[in-house]
């Protein structure tokens, strides 16, 4: 019994232990991946033109699972892009879908950073553009347009882990006035926390070696 609680107890302290399991050497301008391998994230996306006669609106539901966090360059200058993360996505049944994948992440831990460099490359590659830095998101939007339509696209990304929301993109026709949409939105999983899940085992543990205590005090 003594062997037993000594080895419930050298468990309860390895497990209580933090964890990084996407650690990476320090970045000097504060820089991280928010997001671990194997996370994985829910998204809906719709489709909406505005025909008169006949408006199309098409909805598909799909997830993505995070790959393998990519080094970040150090330092970050204004010369290069703020990085976007891709991965592949997934319909609901598991079937990939044939696409170059989404741009779901951009590094946190810097924000005034990724603001300088995202202003600069709107500055330089579109129209006109416009920085999103609110309390609980970061994101960016640009503008562009030609001889017979324009288009506004928007990204959203969580402070809390630098994954995406929302993007919003919008197409109008200069001439027909007929619009397009699209619209892609983060929504919860229902997957749990890996985390979560070990902190349930150690308290279960923790529950399990007083029981025993008492037991064996009692006999």
């Amino acid at each position: 019994m003594r062997r037993l609680l000594a080895f419930l107890a050298v468990f309860l302290v390895l497990g209580s232990l933090p964890q990084n399991l996407n650690a990476q050497t320090t970045h000097s301008q504060g820089l991280e991946w928010g997001f671990q391998e194997g996370d994985r994230f829910d998204f809906v996306e719709t489709h909406t033109k505005d025909y008169p006669e006949n408006p199309i609106h098409i909805q598909m539901d799909y997830y993505l699972i995070a790959p393998e966090a990519s080094v970040i360059p150090d330092p970050l200058t204004v010369n290069d892009s703020v990085l976007l993360r891709r991965a592949d996505i997934y319909f609901r049944n598991g079937t990939k879908i044939p696409s170059p994948g989404i741009r779901f992440a951009v590094p946190i831990g810097n924000w005034s950073l990724l603001t300088e460099i995202r202003s600069a490359t709107n500055e330089m590659y579109y129209q006109s553009g416009e920085i999103l830095d609110e309390p609980s998101y970061w994101g960016f939007s640009y503008d562009e347009g030609g001889n017979w339509s324009s288009s506004t696209t928007r990204f959203e990304f969580a402070k809390v882990d630098g994954v995406l929301l929302t993007i919003v993109y919008t197409a109008s026709d200069i001439y027909t006035n007929i619009s397009y949409t699209r619209t892609v939105v983060r929504v919860t999983s229902f997957t749990i926390d890996p985390t979560i899940l070990g902190l349930v085992a150690i308290g279960g543990l923790t529950i399990l070696v007083i029981v025993l205590l008492i037991w064996e005090r009692r006999g």
